[in-house]
């Protein structure tokens, strides 16, 4: 296998992990982005409804990111298990 397969192979895997781990940890990483929100905004104008709105459009954000990278890192993996597949042949 050449080493730009490899190469191939290991960033295709890498964009499969990074997107599992957001889609995973995205209530963590949501949450953490709405409360880093309430503290750069001013306190007296604190509204828990927008509060909440908030987190679950940056939970859904990281869900959606999260989730474009493991179909990219899968198609990729496919196509580099495939492209090698071929070349064996």
């Amino acid at each position: 296998m050449s080493n730009i397969m490899k190469l191939f192979l290991f960033i295709s895997i890498l964009l499969c992990t990074i997107g599992l781990i957001m889609v995973i940890g995205s209530t963590h990483f949501g949450v953490s982005r709405a409360d880093s929100w309430v503290q750069a905004s001013a306190y007296d104008t604190f509204d828990p409804e927008i509060y909440l709105a908030r987190m679950q459009a940056y939970i859904n954000s990281f869900q959606i990111i999260g989730g474009i990278l493991i179909v990219a890192g899968l198609s990729a993996l496919i196509g580099a298990i495939l492209k090698t597949v071929n070349f064996q042949k």
